[in-house]
């Protein structure tokens, strides 16, 4: 029910901090509002483990490599959560931030939970360590609640439901930050009927995204994807001027940080205050299937895990290869680079088909 209490209206949702895992931890909130169960959010975040290739010489970056399937960040993802958890999806961006507040505003007064995706945390006054200092793109909020002046929101690393003044969130909410979407995205999560059973969703999901990565359909994604990068990345610097390399490569390190994307200028500038591991999440997905095998998996998990760990120290070498070739402005391929891609696709090839089991 929603709570209307001096002209504030207010979703009670349980909710839980999950830190760097904001894109799902509104999903698992819902789950555990309609089920009484909560799903780890590593489980679910962390899990989107594959490799992706999009080339467009059209593009200002020429070549795009994500370590990721083909479902990663955004609309892809929540709709691949759909299918596997059960609940409608109910989405929008790119209108004006008057029209988009309004539609957002009436999802809550149909007690619809709604992801607020890609803010940039500068703007937000509760992000002590960001507000009006570091420019952090692509956070999402779960909107519960409003009043007059502010939106009221779960954070994954907030307790309790924080309010954002709305002029605070058109600003947060202008810019399309790394592209994931466009400006005023949401995700409206309408969880009527869903899946009852954690181990059945993850068991389902798994070994979709194991066929997706094994067996892709087309050449842009998984194992397909990989072979390609691998037999073609010894000629880029043939193919693309020096600038463009150096962008593919600051994709490649942006993309790749555990914990927030993180690019060749805030490494250096070490603006992100903390330590980001640039092993593309496969360290948190192999510590969450060791703590969870127990409850939802099996032993199976525990053979996949040594395995994306593994191959999560090839990606944070393969990335240390990319910050070299920028700080030394030199993009000659590497046979150091081409081995570490091997290792890696290897690595995740016996990964998937342990996780799929």
């Amino acid at each position: 029910m929603i709570e209307e209490v001096d002209g504030m209206k207010l979703l009670k949702l349980p909710h839980q901090i999950a830190d760097y895992r904001c894109p799902v931890n509104g999903i698992c909130d819902i789950y555990e509002w309609k089920t009484g169960q909560r799903i780890p959010e590593g489980l679910l975040f962390d899990s989107h483990v594959g490799f992706s290739c999009i080339s467009n010489r059209s593009n200002e970056i020429k070549k795009m490599l994500f370590f990721t399937g083909q479902h990663g960040v955004g609309r892809r993802q929540y709709e691949f959560w759909q299918q596997h958890i059960g609940f409608k999806l109910i989405t929008g961006e790119g209108k004006t931030f008057n029209h988009t507040l309004k539609t957002i505003k009436s999802l809550v007064d149909q007690e619809i939970p709604v992801l607020l995706f890609g803010l940039d945390m500068f703007y937000l006054q509760y992000q002590k360590k960001f507000y009006q200092t570091s420019h952090i793109p692509d956070h999402v909020v779960m909107m519960v609640g409003y009043d007059e002046e502010t939106v009221i929101v779960h954070d994954n690393s907030e307790d309790y439901p924080v309010k954002i003044p709305i002029a605070h969130l058109e600003k947060a909410w202008q810019d399309e930050g790394t592209g994931l979407s466009k400006k005023n995205a949401y995700f409206g999560i309408d969880m009527q009927a869903p899946e009852k059973s954690i181990p059945l969703i993850l068991k389902q999901a798994y070994q979709q995204l194991a066929e997706e990565y094994l067996r892709p359909k087309v050449s842009l994604f998984g194992v397909k994807a990989a072979q390609r990068v691998i037999a073609e990345i010894g000629d880029w610097q043939k193919q693309y001027a020096k600038q463009d390399l150096k962008q593919i490569y600051d994709f490649i390190i942006l993309l790749t940080g555990s914990m927030l994307p993180e690019s060749y200028e805030s490494l250096m500038t070490q603006s992100l205050g903390f330590k980001n591991p640039h092993q593309a999440m496969r360290d948190q997905f192999a510590a969450a299937l060791v703590e969870y095998a127990p409850l939802y998996g099996n032993q199976n998990w525990l053979k996949a895990a040594t395995l994306f760990a593994e191959s999560g120290l090839a990606i944070q070498q393969f990335v240390a290869t990319c910050i070299a070739a920028i700080k030394a402005d030199h993009y000659e391929v590497s046979s150091v680079q081409i081995e570490l891609l091997q290792r890696i696709q290897l690595l995740e090839t016996e990964a998937l088909t342990w996780l799929s089991k």
